[in-house]
């Protein structure tokens, strides 16, 4: 039970990552382009990727390591590893993204390529041996938000697709995940505070049932320092603080 949880721990902490690490090609300088809606709140078109860099840039952070914690019998968090590192450049583009295993090791291995707009255009993962297995392309809209991702061999063929759906304000909504040959694989439903900050998401199995709630927790620099995963039954199984590294 324990393996089966540290592999879908892994399969979704990489699902997460490349649905919320899309790229832009809206001018860094640009602003967001503002809508008055027929409420009171405004309509804001944002860029993901344009808000993260900035966040990222704006702090001088250089590396996100994520620490994961089982819970005991007693509600309380135990036997912590580091599980990942996301490395930044000075840009704050995310440029390398590491997974670890259970003795510390580097299982897998992922590098971003960008074109001269700041559009991520490839993802390479590598094995274990630093070998390249797998390779990701991307598709986006006119805001420079993802909505398409496809996973190859790394000699070719199609392997999974991944889409991206968002709603009027740009919050990436729904992350449906593909199987080659179009079947459901995976599902996440994710929710936003006024702030535009992403404080939960839902995962669904292939059937549509319930498999995992993630809740995201906030510093009052809008960063996330902690993530709560809860169960099918809705038992917390497992903590994900962040632990950042400065420029």
């Amino acid at each position: 039970m324990k393996l089966r949880f540290v592999s879908l721990l892994f399969i979704l902490s990489v699902g997460l990552f490349l649905s919320g690490c899309s790229s832009s090609n809206v001018s860094e300088k640009a602003e967001r382009k503002k809508i008055i809606s027929g409420n009171s709140r405004p309509l804001v078109i944002k860029n993901i990727e344009h808000d993260n860099r900035k966040l990222i840039r704006s702090q001088r952070i250089k590396s996100i390591d994520k620490v994961h914690f089982d819970i005991n019998y007693e509600g309380k968090p135990v036997n912590g590893r580091k599980i990942s590192q996301v490395k930044y450049n000075r840009q704050g583009y995310p440029v390398e993204n590491l997974f670890f295993g259970n003795d510390g090791n580097i299982n897998v291995k992922y590098i971003y390529k960008y074109n001269g707009r700041g559009l991520r255009t490839e993802t390479i993962q590598y094995d274990a041996e630093g070998k390249p297995e797998k390779k990701y392309s991307y598709r986006y809209n006119k805001y420079g938000n993802k909505i398409k991702a496809v996973r190859y061999g790394i000699s070719g063929g199609e392997e999974k697709y991944y889409v991206y759906e968002y709603d009027k304000y740009s919050n990436l909504t729904y992350d449906i995940w593909y199987n080659s040959d179009g079947t459901i694989e995976y599902t996440f439903e994710n929710f936003y505070n006024d702030k535009g900050e992403k404080i939960e998401a839902d995962g669904f199995n292939s059937g549509g049932k319930p498999a995992v709630k993630i809740k995201y927790l906030f510093d009052k620099k809008g960063t996330v320092v902690e993530e709560l995963h809860y169960n099918s039954g809705g038992e917390k199984s497992g903590i994900i603080q962040y632990v950042y590294k400065y420029y």
